[in-house]
């Protein structure tokens, strides 16, 4: 019996090993996600860096506005006719300008969706071979498990039967001797009976 202790033992053993491989494993993949948040960072940081090129835009922007401006209190300082057609001039070029950030705006927006939805789908699709390769692991855990209990379940079903087996031919053994001890009890006080007479 303590043989058969030791090697449950030694399988329990096995069986915890392989489960620290399995953690060791898990760990890993989690570093995978880490460098997956890593590089989600690095594309806000783009982001990030593409707001600052906006703003830098409007700065730009908002500069020759004021150019504009300034040439346009010079043209007033001239002449009331000067200032009319540059005023018709300015409205169509604001137009011009009005429409051209419109498309910009929205140029930036389609690209900036497009981003994101590529970006989603990127990070979709790493959850979804993570999850599948963890659904793996854990079903190969499993199926060794299950294998490494059924193994053990028939060798202590195997031990019992042996043990069963001997115990069985240890009573046999015992009923024939007992019935030989009786036979020879027997015998002896048949062969005593008839000294025992008067």
């Amino acid at each position: 019996m303590p043989d058969g202790m030791d090697k449950l033992t030694e399988r329990v053993q096995v069986v915890e090993v392989k489960v620290d491989h399995l953690t060791e494993r898990v760990q890993v993949v989690e570093l995978h996600v880490a460098h997956l948040t890593e590089r989600v960072q690095v594309v806000e940081l783009k982001v990030d860096d593409l707001s600052t090129s906006l703003n830098e835009l409007s700065a730009s922007v908002d500069e020759r506005f004021d150019q504009v401006d300034a040439a346009l209190g010079e043209q007033r300082q001239y002449t009331e006719f000067a200032f009319s057609r540059l005023d018709a001039q300015m409205d169509a070029g604001y137009a011009r300008l009005e429409a051209k950030m419109d498309a910009g705006y929205a140029q930036l927006d389609a690209k900036m969706d497009a981003g994101y939805a590529r970006l989603d789908r990127k990070m979709d699709a790493g959850y979804a071979r993570l999850e599948a390769k963890m659904d793996a692991g854990y079903a190969r855990l499993d199926r060794k498990m299950d294998a490494g209990y059924a193994q053990l379940d028939a060798k202590m079903e195997a031990g019992f039967s042996r043990i069963e087996r001997k115990l069985d031919q240890f009573i046999d053994v015992q009923l024939q001797t007992n019935e030989l001890v009786d036979r020879r009890l027997s015998a002896l006080e048949e062969t005593r009976a008839p000294d025992a007479q008067p």
